[in-house]
């Protein structure tokens, strides 16, 4: 639902905005409405949901509410609205489908709401700096893939034999959309005439383009120079061999930003490191400054 600037800031996708609701209290305890008027700042709502991986309390808002754009049509020319949001977001959340990489997105995700046809609330399981970009999860079809299990012990196996992952059916709202493919070679995208982004983000440039699927480093370097490809991504290291990249003539290496991070952190069970003074005594000595400057 967001996609990520240049400068790494979270831009609107196919949402436009998420509006944060009233405040509550997430904390590792239930703790009474008194206690919760010492907080600073003091919730909005005098209602508290129990996170035993926390701390300390967290004043956090209880949903935000994210308006879609009205104009988003998949590929087989259905508009998406918020039904099909709702219904994305409940699939992603199950574990028995087998997908991956969401433990943060269900850690977060309580459930969601139908405000209207363009507006999903979505409520918080637990506080998160950056949950709306996680919970701005891939939207799915209902009308296409609504009749497949999403829980219980046959949802793997039914996502599994789908058409959607056997390549027959695959339907989404991008520039561009599937035109052929064949297993372990390669994907062939074509131009989509109706994609909703025209205007906002420049529309497709291609009529169609083709992925090839090569799986080692100096395979997809002899691509590069015989010609056979004109472009390779990020998949392999190519930090390997940026020099003989940028040496070689008609060669060019792009870099970018990367999104990401790398971090030691607390373990907060530890009898000693569960006081917040000692965390932040052991803050105070890191030389930041000296890791920004080398790393």
């Amino acid at each position: 639902m967001w996609r990520t600037g240049d400068d790494l800031s979270l831009q609107p996708n196919l949402a436009t905005k998420a509006e944060a609701g009233p405040t509550m209290v997430f904390a590792p305890s239930k703790m009474s409405e008194d206690q919760m008027a010492t907080l600073d700042p003091v919730p909005d709502l005098m209602e508290c949901t129990v996170v035993t991986t926390l701390t300390g309390p967290v004043v956090f808002p209880k949903y935000y509410d994210v308006s879609l754009r009205n104009d988003v049509y998949f590929h087989d020319g259905e508009q998406m609205t918020a039904e099909d949001v709702q219904w994305s977001l409940d699939l992603c959340e199950s574990l028995d489908t087998g997908f991956e990489g969401l433990g943060t997105f269900r850690d977060l995700y309580d459930s969601s709401e139908i405000i209207n046809d363009y507006t999903v609330r979505i409520y918080a399981a637990s506080p998160h700096a950056d949950f709306v970009r996680f919970t701005g999860v891939f939207v799915f079809p209902k009308h296409l893939y609504g009749d497949i299990p999403y829980v219980g012990p046959e949802a793997a196996t039914a996502w599994q034999e789908s058409d959607f992952n056997a390549g027959k059916e695959v339907i989404g709202t991008g520039p561009y959309m599937l035109d052929s493919f064949e297993t372990d070679q390669f994907w062939k995208m074509k131009k989509n005439p109706n994609y909703w982004g025209q205007s906002d983000m420049g529309g497709p440039n291609f009529d169609f383009f083709i992925i090839k699927l090569i799986d080692e480093l100096e395979a997809a370097r002899v691509a590069l120079e015989n010609g056979e490809v004109d472009i390779c991504d990020t998949f392999f290291n190519w930090g390997k061999v940026a020099g003989d990249i940028e040496a070689t003539p008609g060669f060019t290496l792009d870099t970018s930003e990367q999104f990401g991070f790398q971090h030691l952190h607390f373990n907060c069970l530890n009898t000693y490191l569960s006081n917040k003074y000692v965390r932040q005594a052991i803050s105070h000595c890191i030389d930041r400054k000296g890791i920004v400057e080398s790393l």
